[in-house]
């Protein structure tokens, strides 16, 4: 007797090569894997993962296996080779991959929470393939010290390296310096230093000023001490011609003073991406929404600002949104008293006049479930004030079938409308909003996730007005018959989009 099994890949997979990757986490349990088990799944993908965490597998398989790995020509599949919280990264598996011609290929390296030590850091990235590397992460590499660090950073080639990830390290300000003046860093475009206690607000500066830090786009600290001067600095840097996000993750002494003194010293702040989680509160909301910072920005993304009623007022009232394209208000305590300041503001004389906002198409308010019929009113019978909008996303709100109506007889020309997840929606407004010539205009209609029944595939499918219509996403309506659906799919041109059945598992003798 034989058994044949044929097994399912698990739900994340989306491609062979990961399908690849999870019998290889299912090989790697077993101690006894082979050399040729090694070879076939190397010439299959271009990960490697060897995390004892997620796999499970005996520490012994790192020493006994390895080897043979590294003297094995498909090691040139390997791309991505993660090491999280390995202890056995000692001398002899160090020379491993020092002493191997076939790691050329390898672009990301993850040695987060592993034992290696400097010296064997040190070993490590004299190998040919550092030159290659794109994606390095030391974070949590207890076993490196600051000097470790500042001899790593001297003596490495990352002529290639893209992205740095060294979170609660050793690293001292010294070892920040020396990486930034290594000749070999040319292409480093992300730093991340967050949680590094031996770091302090000079670091800013180091990094202002250091000539290999020129090409950064993305600066990442977190729990650093912040001064007014050297966010100044980092302002006014000269070197820093091509950062476009600084994230500050509960750094103190981040206030009022030190954000105005960084985008007041920085000629580019406008194309600047300010991320201060943990320390944005609503009087630095204001500043940024009514300075030069949001100057020629394009998008204006309320939940990554401290949000309440006062700041509908700023953005009402401020000159520099002119620009402004998409307009989301999602995931934000909004009220309807919100929305009326905004669609319909009270002129207040001698105070701040309302702006239009005539360059914005897309307006979201996405998981904002304060909003009622009367706040959805408000955005409907006052379209003055935004007359471009043509994108809506109302996904996750309590909008109504009335609400649907206003929309279709107001006088915007939607192209794009989001109402997945809201359970209000009902097949009387779809056939009302079909019959209607304003669906002329729709090209994108998602209905993912709502309880519409046959009769509105019916409407959908007759209307002769909906000529543009696109995509259309049925997802996950429960409510509908399976017949209905084919056939509604066979009437109409454009693409209906569903969700993929569940994945069955077949067992056969």
């Amino acid at each position: 007797f034989f058994f044949l099994m044929i097994r399912r890949p698990p739900r994340s997979t989306q491609s062979r090569s990961s399908a690849a990757s999870d019998v290889y986490k299912r090989q790697l349990q077993d101690c006894d894997v082979s050399e040729e088990a090694i070879t076939e799944v190397c010439q299959n993908h271009k990960f490697l993962h060897l995390s004892p965490e997620s796999l499970g597998f005996p520490n012994v398989f790192l020493l006994s296996k390895f080897e043979k790995l590294s003297q094995t020509p498909c090691a040139r599949n390997i791309a991505t080779m993660n090491l999280i919280g390995v202890q056995v990264l000692d001398e002899q598996f160090v020379s491993h991959v020092t002493n191997s011609p076939y790691y050329d290929n390898l672009r990301t390296l993850v040695l987060a929470q592993s034992c290696i030590t400097s010296a064997d850091a040190l070993n490590l990235f004299q190998a040919r393939f550092t030159a290659n590397l794109q994606t390095l992460d030391l974070s949590l590499c207890s076993n490196i010290d600051a000097e470790g660090f500042n001899q790593l950073f001297k003596n490495a080639d990352f002529r290639s390296l893209e992205s740095l990830i060294v979170q609660s390290t050793a690293i001292t300000n010294e070892g920040v310096g020396i990486l930034g003046n290594n000749q070999t860093v040319r292409n480093l475009t992300s730093l991340d230093l967050s949680k590094n206690q031996a770091l302090n607000a000079q670091v800013l500066q180091i990094i202002a000023t250091a000539p290999q830090f020129r090409l950064l786009r993305t600066l990442i600290f977190e729990s650093l001490s912040i001064d007014v001067d050297n966010m100044t600095a980092l302002g006014s840097s000269q070197v820093l011609q091509n950062i476009d996000t600084i994230k500050l993750v509960s750094c103190m002494n981040v206030n009022l003073d030190a954000v105005q003194a960084f985008v007041e010293a920085c000629p580019r702040a406008h194309e600047i991406n300010l991320k201060l989680e943990g320390s944005m509160n609503i009087e630095i909301s204001s500043y940024l929404i009514n300075s030069k910072f949001m100057n020629n920005k394009h998008t204006l993304q309320c939940s990554e600002f401290t949000f309440n009623s006062s700041l509908i007022n700023v953005i009402t009232t401020s000159t520099f949104l002119q620009s402004i394209r998409v307009l989301d208000l999602s995931n934000t305590d909004l009220s309807d008293k919100d929305l009326k300041n905004l669609f319909a503001p009270e002129v207040v004389q001698g105070g701040p006049q309302p702006v239009q906002l005539h360059n914005v198409t897309t307006f979201s308010i996405s998981g904002c479930i304060g909003i009622t019929q009367r706040g959805f009113k408000y955005i409907f019978d006052h379209h003055q004030r935004f007359p471009n909008i043509d994108t809506f996303n109302f996904s996750d709100t309590d909008i109504t079938n009335y609400d649907i109506k206003l929309l279709s007889l107001s006088p915007y020309k939607v192209r794009n409308l989001d109402v997945s997840k809201c359970c209000y929606v009902r097949s009387e407004a779809l056939k009302f909003f079909f019959d209607k010539d304003s669906v002329g205009n729709l090209l994108n209609l998602d209905l993912s996730y709502t309880q519409i029944e046959d009769d509105s595939l019916v409407a959908i499918a007759a209307s002769t007005k909906a000529t543009n219509l696109q995509v259309i996403n049925l997802s996950y309506c429960y409510l509908l018959n399976e017949e209905a659906l084919a056939e509604f799919k066979r009437k109409v041109t454009y693409r209906v989009v569903e969700a993929d059945p569940e994945p069955k598992e077949i067992e056969e003798d």
